[in-house]
């Protein structure tokens, strides 16, 4: 069974049965793996799967996406409510259609910033993806690009900051290993 099933048949399977949506926010540090992890964890809950990347203002709005991504979308979502939430256009650099989400039964965010203090309260679960940060920006740098190139490093110490704030990976229920052909939950 892959990481990402056993985490979903633990969610699925959870007793007693949680009131409202299950929201799973899986963080970690660019190139860790969060998206596909989060777009397979959400395939097999049959979750809506949401991207921290479509929240964050620009290069240098980690904090607002993540703010955005707890007061706008999982707050109003663990309340029962419509979520409105103000997204991101990359290519054309301004704000693009807000996404608007009804309450899910099972919600995936994916993302850094997806687990924050400010999200912690609704979250059934907070998954950290570990990889080293060698092949971190191996992976991220062949996956974007130029475009990630020459922002790299503004990212990488504005991303450490916020989650050595946020003590994230603390506090992270689960920790899932990325370092080999498939992700395993470190034990």
């Amino acid at each position: 069974m892959s990481a990402a099933a056993d985490l979903a048949a633990q969610l699925a399977g959870s007793a007693p049965p949680r009131e409202g949506t299950v929201i799973v926010a899986v963080e970690g540090r660019s190139g860790a793996g969060k998206t596909s992890f989060g777009a397979s964890l959400a395939e097999e809950l049959g979750a809506a799967h949401v991207d921290m990347e479509n929240l964050y203002p620009g290069w240098w709005g980690l904090g607002e996406g993540a703010r955005l991504a707890a007061t706008e979308l999982v707050a109003p979502i663990a309340a029962g409510e419509t979520a409105v939430v103000p997204q991101w256009d990359w290519i054309a650099s301004r704000p693009a259609e807000p996404l608007v989400l009804e309450p899910p039964e099972f919600m995936v965010l994916s993302g850094t910033g997806s687990g924050s203090l400010a999200a912690a309260p609704h979250l059934a679960l907070l998954a950290w993806m570990e990889l080293g940060d060698e092949e971190r920006r191996r992976r991220a740098l062949a996956r974007d690009g130029e475009i990630l190139a020459a922002q790299w490093d503004d990212w990488a110490c504005q991303e450490l900051a916020y989650l050595n704030g946020e003590r994230t990976r603390e506090r992270a229920d689960v920790v899932v290993d990325t370092s080999g052909p498939a992700p395993v939950i470190a034990g």
